[in-house]
């Protein structure tokens, strides 16, 4: 395992001091402004450099039901499956295999990294319980649909973003963060964007953006890639890193999960 995907195990031990930096330099720091042209250029690629990258290393901390579960492992933004080893206090350790319609779960402890057991048990196999992903009923279901959005198939329009009032917060580096790629320097500027909340122009009697009302943040490097994100879940706020890439196929399981879904429901 490498060292970039190793590291991403210890990021519950700075979730804290990052949310706290970015919610208080993005509340305080004067230089955020609507993004200018070239900031929305490297804003418009974000998304398809996700999707591009195909699948990447992910750690992320979500609250259920008031236990605070760490989830560690990939997620394929082509085509749109993650898979997760799932650990909390008083939890007992689970894999998580998901697509935006489907979610299943089984008991599984992690691999000595922390990343959850690879190649994946069959979900058609006894042991996996399969429900649909909802979410209306679960802070889970909306983080792991929320981390779906982050990719897509071809680069945002970068006017449209200027119109629909995306924002420049301010820069910031990664230091006390896991999830920069082994070859990249963690001190190094990076800039944090929050994204419009839709892809509607605003009008002139709108309401225009500011950064307390953001749903997510995104601190990205100049090539468009993005190390680091802070999600709204409700009434707080969970943070996805991102690792180097080059993580496994996990194009097939979607299919599979599909396949016992329907065979679950049909029982």
């Amino acid at each position: 395992m490498s060292t970039a995907l190793a590291c991403l195990r210890t990021a519950a031990l700075a979730l804290t001091v990052a949310v706290a930096l970015i919610t208080s330099g993005c509340s305080s720091d004067a230089s955020w402004h609507p993004v200018t042209t070239e900031e929305s250029q490297i804003l418009a690629t974000v998304r398809f450099n996700n999707y591009d990258a195909g699948t990447r290393d992910i750690s992320t901390h979500v609250r259920v039901l008031g236990s605070e579960l760490h989830l560690l492992g990939w997620y394929d933004f082509a085509t749109h499956v993650g898979y997760a080893s799932v650990e909390g206090a008083g939890f007992a350790a689970q894999a998580m295999l998901w697509t935006p319609a489907r979610i299943g779960i089984r008991p599984q402890m992690p691999d000595p990294s922390g990343f959850p057991e690879f190649p994946v048990p069959d979900p058609a196999h006894d042991g996996w319980e399969v429900r649909p992903l909802d979410p209306t009923a679960s802070t889970l279901d909306t983080l792991l649909l929320s981390i779906a959005t982050l990719g897509s198939d071809r680069p945002d329009n970068p006017l449209l973003l200027q119109q629909s009032g995306a924002l420049f917060l301010g820069t910031g580096d990664l230091t006390t963060k896991a999830g920069l790629s082994e070859d990249a320097d963690p001190s190094a500027e990076l800039s944090i964007f929050a994204p419009p909340p839709d892809d509607v122009a605003l009008g002139p009697e709108d309401e225009r953006p500011t950064p307390e009302s953001a749903d997510a943040r995104l601190w990205v490097d100049d090539r468009g890639l993005l190390h680091h994100a802070e999600l709204r879940i409700g009434a707080e706020w969970s943070a996805v890193d991102f690792g180097s890439g080059d993580g496994p196929d996990l194009h097939h399981l979607g299919d599979l999960l599909a396949s016992h879904g329907e065979k679950a429901a049909d029982e």
